[in-house]
């Protein structure tokens, strides 16, 4: 009997220990309303002792919450998740008779602090509002995002990847990684590559749509160094693989055609050799790529048609018409018609037959609207309509036509400084500034002028049938030139020699005399080590000058002529430069 007692009592202590070790607070009244159990959670909360509790009616312990637990008992109903405001908590409780049969024996209730459930609230809100925003980017991505766990197993992937690759995401979650490369989806897994390395690895990968794609693969650990979960990044590749295929064929094609005839760009007329002009051509290849306005800004001269023709040549309007119009050419009172066109009898003097105008004859290619600088501001307004609207309207007409055209335009002012003046709208300047592309002169691209001078002499020789060639010593004079006109001063010095030159190589004396003539100033300056005075450098120049021209033109009159000066002072000057050679 002793050791079932003791066994008993044992039971009990044990289930108090039990009941102790819960989190929750736990009271238990009888049917009289006399706390039996009070557990230790109970006491932290309420701050009463274990002894002051037990035994004592509920009401005078916990007057503030222990009327429910009265109340349970005569109504037997269970109450889950009610709130009570005690003196000093506020508790969500969940309350249940204690039935023996039928009859309600007492009641026991389970209760929590509010403020640790709503601590837990606000943790479980921050958790979800990280993991949507985390969902977002997951979704929202460009790259293709994908996750797999430490075996391989995929567990998601975004919208992004299911483009590239071509699967759905229900079709491959759960499926281990290899099964993409058996199904042809992928040649070869970064996954796999991971989880043998251990480590971040990044591959290129061919896709069954033909597509090309980067893909890095990164290892995330647990706390005792398992992989637990390897994201994939996936970012294609094709479009850039395909410009740098078009630019390899672009420059294989430069190289054929430099064999054959000196050029360096697979269009005729087109050297670019100096680092500037190749960076300057890749920028307009590229821009020729997108169906975009082009501002083409350089000195005159530079090459700022050949450079829009050669947009047009390479964008997708390449087969459609390109049409040029010099702004600073065509009369104001015409440029309207010029440009838009007008209907019959739309003024005095107009074609019966009305006229089409550039901008509609240009439909489905480009207008180069050279020297755009020089554009009136009602032209201005006019053409800034057609670039929004992309309609225009003829000279009478009552109803606006659609026109689908790329315009380029090109200009050697300044048109910031036009801007500012009030000579340029500042709304067609920002619609005409998207690209922008700045023609150095040539005297900054010197890497040009040796192949231009070759591609020049070779095209005047076909021209008239010649077989002139150029000295050395002639080039080096012409490549060291500053060429204020730039490339069209050096294709008509070509040609002037080319025609002028009786013999067939061309020489130094051959060369005009602003060409030798700045040399000799570049290495008088350069030269001057003794520390010649300013007059003493001038009458140096004035008689290498001389010197030049009576070589070049065999007599002192031609010279004279050539120099613009009576034949007396050529003497004259020739006189003393010999008289202070004699003194010195």
């Amino acid at each position: 009997m002793k050791s079932k007692i003791m066994d008993k009592e044992r039971s009990i202590f044990r289930s108090r220990a039990f009941l102790n070790a819960i989190y929750n607070g736990i009271v238990a009244i009888d049917e009289a309303g006399l706390i039996v159990y009070f557990n230790e959670t109970a006491s932290r909360i309420f701050n009463i002792t274990l002894d002051k509790a037990l035994k004592r009616p509920i009401m005078e312990v916990l007057p503030n919450t222990g009327g429910k637990l009265l109340e349970c008992l005569s109504t037997k109903e269970v109450l889950v998740g009610y709130r009570l405001q005690g003196e000093r908590v506020s508790l969500i409780t969940n309350i249940n008779p204690v039935f023996e049969g039928d009859k309600v024996i007492g009641v026991i209730s389970v209760f929590q602090e509010v403020s640790e459930i709503e601590k837990i609230a606000k943790e479980l809100e921050s958790y979800k509002s990280i993991n949507n925003q985390m969902d977002a980017i997951f979704v929202s991505s460009y790259d293709g995002l994908f996750i797999c766990d430490g075996n391989g197993i995929i567990l998601k992937c975004n919208k992004s990847s299911e483009r590239l690759i071509g699967h759905k995401n229900e079709d491959i979650v759960g499926r281990h990684v290899g099964d993409l490369v058996k199904m042809g989806y992928i040649d070869r897994s970064v996954t796999l590559e991971v989880i043998r390395k251990r480590a971040a690895v990044t591959i290129l990968q061919k896709l069954r749509n033909g597509r090309q794609i980067i893909v890095t693969g990164t290892p995330v650990f647990d706390s005792h160094g398992r992989i637990e979960f390897i994201v994939t990044n996936e970012r294609d590749i094709t479009a850039l693989n395909k410009m740098k295929s078009e630019l390899r064929e672009y420059q294989l094609c430069a190289a054929r055609k430099k064999m054959v005839c000196g050029q360096d760009i697979c269009l005729p007329d087109i050297i670019a050799e100096d680092e500037k002009t190749k960076q300057v051509f890749q920028t307009a290849q590229i821009a020729a790529g997108f169906d975009t306005i082009v501002l083409i800004e350089g000195e005159t001269g530079v090459g700022k048609g050949l450079m829009a023709r050669f947009i047009h040549q390479t964008s997708r309007r390449r087969k459609a018409p390109f049409f040029k119009i010099n702004c600073g050419a065509i009369p104001t009172s015409l440029m309207e018609s010029e440009l838009f066109g007008y209907k019959k009898g739309a003024f005095t003097g107009a074609d019966p037959q009305g006229k089409i105008g550039l901008l509609r004859m240009a439909e489905g290619g480009t207008l180069f609207l050279d020297e755009i600088g020089e554009m009136n501001s009602d032209m201005q307004v006019k053409l800034l309509k057609v670039i929004e609207d992309k309609e225009l309207m003829p000279v009478g007409a009552t109803k606006a036509i659609k026109v689908d055209i790329r315009i380029i335009a090109a200009t050697n002012q300044d048109l910031a400084k036009l801007l500012s003046d009030g000579r340029f709208r500042k709304d067609l300047y920002y619609r005409l500034n998207v690209v922008q592309i700045k023609i150095p002169p040539l005297r900054e691209r010197r890497g040009d002028i040796f192949p231009l001078i070759s591609h020049f002499l070779s095209k005047m020789n076909r021209r008239f049938n010649c077989v002139k060639n150029i000295a050395t010593e002639a080039v080096d004079l012409l490549c060291a030139y500053s060429y204020p006109g730039n490339i069209r001063e050096l294709e008509n010095i070509i040609e002037r020699l080319v025609v002028l030159t009786s013999q067939n190589e061309i020489l130094p004396e051959h060369l005009p005399m602003h060409v030798t003539a700045e040399n000799m100033l570049s290495a008088s300056f350069a030269d001057n080590e003794n520390g010649l005075t300013l007059k003493q450098m001038l009458r140096a120049y004035e008689r290498q000058i001389i010197q030049s021209a009576m070589l070049k033109y065999g007599s002192k009159t031609m010279a004279a002529r050539a120099l613009g000066v009576n034949q007396s002072t050529i003497f004259r000057k020739r006189k003393k430069t010999l008289r202070n050679a004699i003194m010195h």
